[in-house]
């Protein structure tokens, strides 16, 4: 009886292994199929990463270049307005040099027509204050 069994067992375990092989097979395919794409997925995430971050870097660059050519910009707007402010001091033949001494005694001249010209504005000031204080009694 057990020989009878024996290639009835074998001509089972047949039929019962040969099925799951090719499934087996199929699954192991797919799944290595799967794991390509996510390799190709992975790899271009990655270069994605590094483009980015190699564009974050050149408009870092960028951003110091323009500060920096603001900066220079800024510099040669003070050369040229110094240059204009000195070439208009030659050019009038009434600004003619006369010493330091002289340039502080035109600026202290400055200063006392601009401090009579903040008391006469501060004396208007309370004129027109007192004016408007009178008629807003009279109303």
């Amino acid at each position: 009886m057990s020989q009878e069994i024996t290639p009835a067992l074998n001509s089972l375990e047949e039929v019962v292994t040969s099925p799951s092989r090719p499934h087996q097979k199929d699954r192991e395919t797919a799944i290595r199929a799967e794991l390509e794409k996510l390799q190709k997925i992975n790899g271009a995430i990655e270069q994605s990463r590094i483009s980015i971050q190699e564009s974050t870097n050149y408009i870092k660059r960028i951003k110091e270049s323009t500060v920096k050519a603001n900066e220079l910009i800024h510099i040669w707007s003070k050369i040229l307005s110094q240059n204009k402010h000195t070439a208009e001091l030659l050019a009038d033949p009434q600004n003619v040099w006369q010493g330091a001494s002289h340039e502080d005694e035109k600026v202290q001249d400055k200063m006392a027509e601009y401090e009579e010209l903040a008391a006469r504005y501060e004396q208007l000031v309370e004129e027109k204050k007192s004016g408007e204080k009178r008629r807003a009694r009279r109303k």
